[in-house]
């Protein structure tokens, strides 16, 4: 392989990796991943009172574009979310925005037992993937379970997450 060969690949990898429908198999990138509310809720440490925006991925077309700004519950882009870990971090909200619509008329509305799977999103190193989608939240959704890649024991300092399953009952 000659480096014009290699530049190729490696450029054709990028777009790969930054389209929001090419991913990982079934995955779906968002194009944007928001969070709001603890630190970013604070006057003193962040004046403008706005979400921490990270544009994600690319949108394919010019037609379809990445919101870029904190969307309501109901909106068909984005998903919003808590997670669980440090104290702290139940103070935050999570919104990962498409640049398609993730919901169609296929998806009924969840019923909100906490039993009840939302959706399920995969975690390839620090970045998180929409997975599979089950029923349409109208609320901050919350996991309900982690699977991870591999056993973890009392002794680990880390461990990888590697699927997510959203519920859309209560904390």
């Amino acid at each position: 392989m000659n480096a014009l060969d290699s530049n190729f690949y490696a450029l054709l990898f990028f777009f790969a990796y930054t389209s929001s429908h090419v991913g990982y198999g079934n995955l779906r990138a968002p194009c944007a991943w928001l969070e709001s509310g603890g630190f970013f809720s604070n006057p003193e440490l962040n004046p403008s009172l706005q979400a921490l925006i990270q544009p994600r991925s690319l949108c394919p077309s010019k037609v379809q574009r990445c919101p870029m700004k904190w969307l309501p519950l109901d909106d068909l882009k984005a998903i919003t979310f808590k997670l669980a870990g440090t104290d702290d971090m139940q103070d935050y909200d999570y919104q990962m925005q498409f640049c398609d619509v993730v919901y169609t008329y296929q998806h009924r509305i969840c019923t909100g037992t906490n039993s009840e799977i939302a959706y399920e999103l995969h975690q390839r190193k620090a970045w998180l993937f929409l997975e599979r989608i089950y029923c349409r939240c109208l609320k901050v959704t919350h996991p309900e379970s982690y699977d991870y890649t591999r056993p973890i024991f009392p002794t680990d300092e880390s461990f990888s997450v590697q699927k997510m399953s959203m519920h859309c009952g209560s904390l």
